[in-house]
């Protein structure tokens, strides 16, 4: 009965590390492939900051921001909207996301990378927010699943 314990947690941990990492790694390589998209002119639609409360291991209650802007832009004489300011989940404190808000005006005109095979995917800051620490989840849940796997299977 252990064995089939130790299994299922061992699938588990690693599912969920493995998607973990993807994402991250996935966010990362997009972002430097959207600096090599053309660019073009935005005019931002709206612009707001949202707070995204979250509980820390100690159950504490953690409180960031994130900015949620629309834009709209025109490629070939057809108009496309866009909602993406840079991949992966970028949150903030307030005052910095209200400092990014202000770059994000709303009537602001702004540049904006679009995927020239599909210009509906676009980002205005073709970077990421997604840093290699972004890592750290997916491979320490990976570790775990691996470990727990291993113990489960040879005690």
């Amino acid at each position: 009965m252990i064995k089939y314990t130790g299994i299922l947690v061992f699938l588990i941990f690693s599912g969920i590390g493995f998607l973990l990492l993807r994402q991250a790694v996935n966010a990362r390589r997009m972002g430097k492939l959207a600096q090599k998209w053309p660019s073009t002119t935005a005019t931002i639609l709206e612009s707001v900051i949202e707070e995204e409360p979250s509980r820390d291991a100690t159950g504490s209650v953690n409180v960031a921001f994130r900015l949620l802007v629309k834009y709209e832009f025109a490629v070939g004489g057809k108009v496309f909207q866009g909602d993406r300011v840079s991949f992966g989940k970028a949150t903030f404190d307030y005052v910095t996301a209200s400092n990014v808000k202000a770059q994000f005006a709303e009537g602001k005109e702004v540049p904006v990378w679009f995927n020239p095979e599909n210009p509906e995917e676009s980002v205005l800051a073709p970077k990421t927010t997604v840093g290699m620490l972004s890592r750290v989840p997916g491979v320490f849940l990976i570790i775990t699943g691996v470990v727990i796997g291993l113990v489960a299977i040879l005690y």
